[in-house]
C-alpha cells in the first residue's frame, strides 16, 4: 500500500502539473529546431521524435517502473487493463485476470499470490480512475482502443505490483 502511494502520487502529480496544464496549454505553438516547423505542444506516444510533444502519463508511468527495475529487479509494478491500448498492459495470467475483474467490480483495491517462472509474488492491485478529462477523451478517441464510453473517474484499468515472496 505504501508504494502504491508513491505511485498514485507520482501519476497524479504528472497529471495535473503537465497533462492538464498542457491541455489548458493547446494554443501554445513551440518550434522545432531542427526543421524550423511550428506546432501546438501536446502530449504524444511519439513524443521522442515529435518535437514539441510530451510522453503520456502511461508511458511516464512505465518510465518509472523500467527505472525502479534497474536498480531493484526483485520487484515490478506497471499498468494492468482489461481494455488496454497497449497490449502489453493485459492481464498476465489466470491470477492477474481473476484480480483485475474483482478490483473492477469492488473498485477497491484487491490482493493475491502469483507464481512466474518458478517464482511466487504477492501481487497487489490498485483501481486507476479517470481522474482528467485529458485521460478519458484520449482513450475514448485512440484507434487502438477496445472501450471508447470512458468518463470521469471510471476505472480505465490498475496499478498492478509484484513483490517476491
Amino acid at each position: 500500500d505504501m508504494l502504491h502511494a508513491v505511485m498514485a502520487a507520482d501519476r497524479k502529480v504528472y497529471v495535473a502539473n503537465v497533462v492538464n496544464r498542457l491541455t489548458k496549454a493547446q494554443d501554445l505553438e513551440v518550434i522545432d529546431k531542427d526543421t524550423g516547423e511550428t506546432r501546438k505542444l501536446s502530449g504524444s506516444e511519439d513524443w521522442e521524435n515529435i518535437a514539441g510533444t510530451l510522453p503520456l502519463p502511461a508511458q511516464q508511468f512505465r518510465y518509472g517502473s523500467e527505472e525502479a527495475f534497474k536498480k531493484n529487479d526483485s520487484f515490478n509494478y506497471g499498468l494492468i487493463s482489461s481494455w488496454p491500448i497497449n497490449r502489453n498492459h493485459e492481464p498476465d495470467g489466470e491470477v492477474e485476470e481473476k484480480l483485475i475483474k474483482e478490483m473492477e467490480e469492488t473498485g477497491g483495491p484487491v490482493y493475491g499470490e502469483q507464481d512466474i517462472a518458478g517464482d511466487k509474488f504477492f501481487v497487489a492491485m490498485y483501481p486507476d480512475r479517470a481522474t482528467a478529462k485529458a485521460c478519458w477523451t484520449c482513450h475514448n478517441e485512440h484507434k487502438d482502443s477496445p472501450r471508447t464510453d470512458f468518463k470521469e473517474d471510471d476505472i480505465m484499468g490498475g496499478i498492478v505490483i509484484l513483490i517476491p515472496i
